[in-house]
């Protein structure tokens, strides 16, 4: 088994690997949407319609 630990922020992990521009421009919005209050709104929607689905497939299933 491999144990990889991985820093614990962005400007760490930035630190630790070369990064591209694009890339780190995704890891900053990433970074973002948690304080945006529309994206985590529609992250829970999802997230809340996706446990619905995914326990009916596994009812469908059993």
């Amino acid at each position: 088994m491999i144990t990889i630990e991985l820093p614990p922020t962005i400007n760490q992990w930035q630190k630790t690997v070369a990064l591209s521009a694009n890339e780190t421009a995704k890891l900053e919005l990433m970074r973002q949407a948690t304080t945006d209050p529309m994206f985590m709104a529609d992250l829970q929607e999802n997230m809340t319609v996706f446990a619905g689905v995914d326990a009916e497939w596994w009812e469908a299933i059993q």
